[in-house]
């Protein structure tokens, strides 16, 4: 049907409620657009102006409320049938219906966040009021999934479905903290509502400031009780506690005496410092020495890490994997100034090196002066514990030699030794007048490359290798020493020539 048609029925004078309501049907199918001149018409009941608003299409329902009288009752209408939150919303702030705006922020999801703060914008030129803004945090904060049916999934099926939970929770938490950043006035009001919890949170992990009365209401958060779990999830609360002392060092002062007390919480809920299978738990220690002014706790727990460095699971406390973890951990202590002096001397005899250069950073003439010696005994055990290095003769040690070349041959073997041992024997091969194309070969490309006493066997054996072979001189144009590995041997590098 031409459009002229349609634009006539939308026009014409003096129909009934039934046609109005047909015409209405047969725009919003066909023409959607020329229900605008439906809403102009001065003879619209309340019934066919409520058929107009229900039949629209979303990106239209705003534009025909705005030319239809001004009535609450359309917007509940449209919020129910478009569902075109943001817009609606700015018409309530147009008009200057606040409440109505509010009670439709409600059912805002976390994805229209961004849309109702600039609809707003555009429709009254002003910031978001704070109920309104609070109303919006805590409809995009409410998860709107169905409860999952957790029986039945195998372990895969089950993870995939919490890393999806995970997902939407930081995308509801993001559209939410869009709105919170920049408007602290709101802060308090939504730590003490309904997602109070997840506020809580958000404000110690991601805001830049913060009150000492708002850091205190977000103290539940610091010292949560994660549940069920037994000594591991009690580990878990001492590290989570500790990384937010960490970032908000204030709560050392103003929340000492929670602190304590989540610390003996923890504690008597059956943490303990070291683990009968696993050895010292590095990680708690580390978070408490950061949370507790407890010397006696404190003692307690270097005794247990110093009985489990000398005990028969010393491997395990000591295990290089965990050495900076470890570290860590002991610089902590030291730098806790209730750690009893006594004890922490008693244990430096048995770290590692990375442990008694974190006890130097920390610690005080006494501790540091035995953490000297202790790594002044380490390098003399280690000295010990490595075979000395052998070294190439020189030339003038081999020129009395029948064969120099089957010396230097047989030292070849030495580059299957450790980093020290392989430099030193290439370094000597290279310098030796001695040395055969065949010796040269086996040694580092890069290293016979850039020596400088074998330069003309060098060049000689890659123009011989090159020869007439156009492609082989390309080839030897296009090296670089980054294109060279460190492993590659001479010989392997000359064969890639060809």
């Amino acid at each position: 049907m031409h459009e002229a048609v349609l634009g006539a029925l939308a026009g014409i004078p003096s129909l009934s409620e039934s046609q109005l309501s047909g015409v209405i049907t047969t725009l919003a199918t066909m023409r959607p657009h020329l229900l605008r001149q439906v809403a102009l018409r001065d003879d619209l009941t309340d019934e066919t102006r409520l058929r107009l608003v229900e039949v629209a299409e979303g990106y239209l329902v705003v534009d025909l409320l705005e030319l239809l009288p001004a009535d609450p009752g359309l917007i509940d209408a449209a919020a129910r049938h478009q569902r075109e939150l943001p817009g609606l919303i700015g018409l309530c702030g147009k008009r200057g219906w606040d409440g109505k705006a509010i009670e439709l922020a409600g059912g805002v999801e976390a994805a229209e966040v961004g849309s109702v703060a600039t609809r707003w914008s555009r429709a009254v030129d002003s910031e978001l009021p704070e109920p309104l803004v609070v109303a919006l945090v805590n409809s995009a904060l409410t998860d709107r999934g169905e409860p999952p049916e957790l029986e039945g999934l195998n372990r895969w099926e089950h993870n995939r479905l919490m890393e999806r939970f995970r997902t939407e929770r930081e995308q509801r938490e993001r559209a939410a903290w869009s709105l919170l950043e920049e408007r602290p006035a709101v802060w308090r009001v939504l730590a003490a509502g309904p997602h109070g919890e997840t506020v809580r949170r958000m404000l110690l992990e991601r805001a830049g400031t913060l009150s000492d009365e708002l850091l205190m209401a977000c103290l539940p958060v610091v010292t949560r009780d994660f549940g069920a779990g037994g000594k591991y999830v009690q580990g878990i609360r001492l590290q989570s506690a500790a990384d937010h002392v960490r970032r908000w060092p204030r709560l050392r002062q103003i929340a000492a005496v929670p602190l304590a007390e989540f610390v003996r919480d923890v504690v008597a809920g059956g943490w303990e410092p070291v683990s009968r299978y696993s050895g010292p738990n590095w990680d708690d220690i580390a978070a408490l020495a950061e949370l507790t002014d407890d010397g006696d706790l404190l003692r307690s727990v270097v005794v247990s890490v110093r009985e489990s460095c000398r005990g028969s699971d010393r491997d395990r406390a000591l295990s290089t994997k965990d050495a900076d973890v470890r570290a860590g951990a002991i610089e902590l202590l030291v730098a806790n100034s209730r750690t009893p002096r006594d004890v922490l001397l008693d244990l430096v005899p048995l770290l590692d090196e990375p442990s008694l250069v974190a006890v130097e950073r920390r610690g005080e003439d006494e501790l540091n002066s035995a953490s000297r010696s202790r790594r002044e005994q380490l390098a003399r055990l280690a000295q010990t514990k490595k075979p000395p290095l052998i070294r190439v003769p020189t030339d003038a040690e081999l020129a009395g030699e029948q064969d120099p070349a089957a010396i230097l041959t047989g030292h070849l073997r030495n580059l299957r030794g450790r980093a020290a041992q392989r430099d030193l024997t290439t370094a000597g091969l290279l310098q030796s007048r001695y040395s055969t194309p065949e010796l040269l070969r086996a040694l580092p490309a890069r290293q016979v490359l850039d020596s400088p006493g074998q330069v003309k066997q060098v060049a000689k054996m890659i123009a011989e290798v090159c020869g007439d072979d156009e492609k082989s001189w390309l080839s030897l144009a296009s090296v670089s020493d980054e294109n060279i590995s460190r492993t590659l041997a001479f010989g392997k590098w000359l064969d890639g020539l060809k």
